[in-house]
């Protein structure tokens, strides 16, 4: 049977990201086409880390010159 499969990602904050939790979502949306399913993906949070942008104060242990 055919769903409509709703995937719902909060804050990525790429490059900084979990990438293993992002290639496991990646591989449930490939299972989820390919057994047929419709699939929505909503992005619902920030999906770049924008850190070097913002006017507050950098954080001193950031991983990033820039940050």
């Amino acid at each position: 049977m055919k769903s409509k499969i709703i995937f719902v990602l909060g804050d990525v904050h790429l490059p900084w990201c979990d990438w293993t939790a992002l290639e496991h979502i990646a591989e449930e949306i490939k299972i989820a086409k390919k057994r047929g399913d419709e699939v929505e993906i909503v992005q619902i949070g920030d999906l770049f880390d924008q850190r070097a942008w913002s006017r507050f104060p950098k954080e001193g242990d950031a991983e990033n010159a820039q940050l």
